[in-house]
């Protein structure tokens, strides 16, 4: 169905998109957002009770974590804040953005615009040193995925397939894997969505007894497959001949550890995971530091081939930072598995969604629906993705509310 573009909200929205550092990074849209709650005290919707109850949950715990754990106040005020802010947006763009007005292409256009603006006046060393992966090749891929969903007449497949292979290219070249494996997965899931027989199995399978549980274990095992295929393709001389030699030199790195390319990129999972059990019900406080756990992250690293030199390893002492690459390990890291209890229900959310509703997804809703899952379990939860993930939970809630009621 097309649409029609409102500026003013994607103005408005680039505004809100504007930081400052209060003892940490906060948006003026969160700022506002707790402005809004103060004096309107708006109503929270049937759709975001549970996730507001959990957030209530994780705060709680993550400040008897702190208290236990002796954190200074600025470190326990960011971490306990951080999901303050985020629901509070939420609940802010879910009732004035996407609940009361048909505003949600706009809404991330101005997302998009703002946070592209922020990037380029930031001059962060790292976006410059790679803007493709670092900033332009998601603001390419979401604006195609837009204009693809919302404003295109004849949604023509053909033009998705030459778009999304371009972009897989062009992202590889640029060594944005994750971004170009997650443009080609929700291409592919668009492309099958139509056939009866899939959507038919998905609903049956998420519905049956034991739906959820059957779904995990697919999931780890499809995990598992991926791993084995892609540490293949990485190795590839095919593959490793369209990259530069330091790209070469990292992916064959991470690709040759005897725990595969997907953990070879992500080899904080592994120490993130030894500090949860290590404390799985108290956590180790908001902004959890301990040597210990660097010790063991620089001994495996190296011991894995994966280190980048003396300056990587003085800078993982000097941030001191538990390594927790993930929303999830890092909730569960800091605050304990009660603390993890609200990324775990969004997870849930996301699933059940791609199961009960394939058919009904639009090209946008699974490319950002697929990014955030991913983002849930393998970025950090930093100020940037903290503002990310309100707008992918505001439309999680408010397109599964739409799916629903058409339904029914």
């Amino acid at each position: 169905m097309s649409k029609k573009l409102n500026f003013s909200a994607i103005f408005l929205v680039i505004l809100l998109s504007i930081y400052v550092k209060i003892i940490g990074y906060v948006y003026l849209g969160e700022i506002v957002s707790i402005v809004y709650i103060l004096l309107r005290a708006p109503k929270i919707s049937r759709e975001l009770l549970t996730g507001v109850k959990l957030i209530g949950l994780w705060i709680l715990v993550q400040l008897i974590s702190d208290i236990l754990n002796n954190v200074d106040y600025a470190s326990s005020a960011k971490g306990i804040f951080a999901p303050i802010l985020m629901i509070a947006a939420v609940i802010m763009i879910y009732n004035n953005f996407l609940d009361k007005r048909d505003l949600l292409p706009s809404l991330f256009i101005g997302y998009i615009i703002g946070i592209l603006i922020i990037l380029f006046l930031s001059v962060d060393p790292i976006f410059l040193d790679n803007p493709w992966k670092w900033g332009i090749g998601s603001t390419v891929n979401f604006l195609f995925a837009i204009w693809f969903s919302y404003f295109s007449i004849n949604k023509r497949n053909i033009v998705l397939i030459i778009f999304t292979l371009v972009f897989v290219v062009i992202s590889n070249f640029f060594s944005a894997r994750s971004m170009s494996g997650m443009a080609l997965f929700a291409m592919i899931f668009y492309l099958l969505r139509n056939n009866k027989k899939i959507t038919s199995t998905l609903k049956n399978v998420i519905n049956s007894k034991g739906g959820m549980i059957k779904v995990v274990v697919s999931v780890f095992l499809l995990v598992f497959l991926l791993n084995f295929v892609v540490t293949i393709i990485f190795t590839s001389d095919i593959y490793l001949n369209t990259l530069d030699s330091a790209s070469k030199d990292k992916i064959l790195r991470q690709s040759s550890i005897k725990y595969g390319a997907l953990v070879g990129g992500r080899t904080e999972i592994l120490i993130s995971a030894q500090a949860f059990f290590d404390r799985p019900f108290i956590g180790h406080g908001s902004w959890a530091k301990d040597s210990h756990y660097i010790d063991n992250y620089v001994k495996i690293s190296e011991d894995l081939n994966l280190s980048d030199g003396e300056g990587w390893k003085d800078w993982s002492y000097e941030l001191g930072l538990i390594p927790a690459h993930s929303f999830l390990m890092g909730a569960l890291v800091w605050g304990g598995i009660f603390a993890g209890f609200f990324w775990l229900f969004v997870l849930g959310k996301i699933i059940r969604l791609f199961f009960n509703h394939a058919e009904q997804m639009n090209y946008f809703s699974i490319l950002l629906l697929i990014n955030f899952f991913w983002s849930i379990l393998f970025s950090p939860f930093g100020y940037n993705n903290r503002w990310a993930s309100v707008f992918s939970l505001a439309f999680l809630f408010y397109y599964e509310r739409k799916l629903n009621k058409k339904n029914s």
